[in-house]
């Protein structure tokens, strides 16, 4: 055996650095976890400072010692290499470790010993966790939104369509893997197209017409629900839906004309184009509000109908936008 130096670990003696800072570092982490889970503390005989950082003091010290370079142990160097190549990184290490530790506990009680899981109402949860009654009984809409239940297996069919083409990448020859990128940004995105426009809003093939609404909320309901989801398709979903809404609305025509007849309502087109670069101008102007003071109205479209000595042809451009955004899910500035 060579001479020892704890403060340079080789691999001379390497069993015996390893069953050293192995021990250690088990003994540190031991020490957490029973006054985490038991309030118990076994080194309570110290004082109360170096009580409260001895399991810091011996796990560095045990990763210290486990840290041989070139060990040959494959494990041993990668573990190393990530989260112990220095005594500041085997610092964080133990800090995360003993942050999970002592979480643990209070994360248990809440998430399964103190939750509430029986009942079906709200009533139902008593207790100081979670109440995963409300989340049961809720289930469906979290998922689904406003779509009908019993059509919710086509939303079920094109998920389960759409996650097996996006793998199927993976399985393809290497013949057709010069091809993936015009099948993931142009075949892709029409697969799904057609399986949104047939299989979830349906009107063919015998399926029942669900009105875009309804999974437009569907979505956004699952985005709000999903904290690491792309949510950019439920802005996109809804502004698919503005536009049918829009597109379904009464138009500023109906306002000149009714069955053929002359309303008196005069909008020519260069009377409608100059309605809305007015309105656009506005947007940056200002306005009087219900005191009769001036206020910016800041982009707000809401607002630029109190500017005064606005045309006619604005405002009916105005108030056909409010109209149609009424009937459209979301909050006033979302619309």
């Amino acid at each position: 055996m060579n001479k020892l130096n704890f403060l340079k670990p080789d691999k001379e003696n390497m069993k015996i650095y390893l069953y050293t800072g192995s021990f250690l570092f088990l003994i540190s982490i031991m020490d957490v976890f029973l006054n985490s889970f038991f309030k118990l503390n076994i080194t309570s005989f110290l004082p109360n400072f170096l009580s409260l950082f001895l399991p810091l003091i011996l796990g560095s010290f045990g990763l210290h010692l486990i840290r041989i370079e070139f060990s040959g142990i494959k494990y041993l160097d990668l573990a190393n290499k990530k989260i112990n190549s220095s005594n500041f990184n085997a610092v964080l290490t133990l800090l995360i470790i003993f942050v999970i530790v002592k979480s643990a506990p209070a994360t248990m009680s809440w998430f399964i010993f103190d939750a509430n899981i029986a009942g079906d109402t709200k009533e139902a949860c008593t207790g100081t966790g979670a109440c995963w009654t409300y989340i049961k009984i809720w289930l469906r809409r979290f998922m689904y939104g406003m779509y009908p239940n019993d059509q919710q297996w086509r939303i079920n069919v094109s998920f389960i369509i759409l996650v097996f083409l996006a793998f199927a990448g993976y399985f393809t020859t290497e013949r057709l893997k010069k091809y993936l990128t015009l099948y993931y940004v142009i075949i892709y995105p029409i697969i799904a197209y057609i399986l949104i426009y047939y299989l979830i809003s349906g009107g063919s093939f015998k399926l029942e017409w669900i009105e875009t609404g309804a999974w437009v909320r569907t979505m956004s309901r699952r985005i709000e629900a999903s904290l690491s989801q792309d949510y950019s398709f439920g802005f996109v979903s809804w502004n698919y839906h503005f536009r049918s809404e829009l597109n379904l609305s009464r138009s500023l025509y109906a306002y000149e004309r009714k069955d053929g007849t002359d309303t008196g309502a005069k909008f020519t087109p260069q009377s409608l184009e100059a309605g809305a670069i007015e309105i656009t101008e506005h947007l940056w102007g200002w306005y009087k509000d219900c005191n009769q003071k001036w206020q910016k109205v800041d982009g707000d479209i809401a607002k630029v109908e109190y500017v005064p000595q606005i045309s006619d042809a604005a405002r009916m451009l105005l108030k056909n936008i409010s109209y149609t955004s009424k009937k459209l899910p979301g909050t006033i500035e979302t619309r």
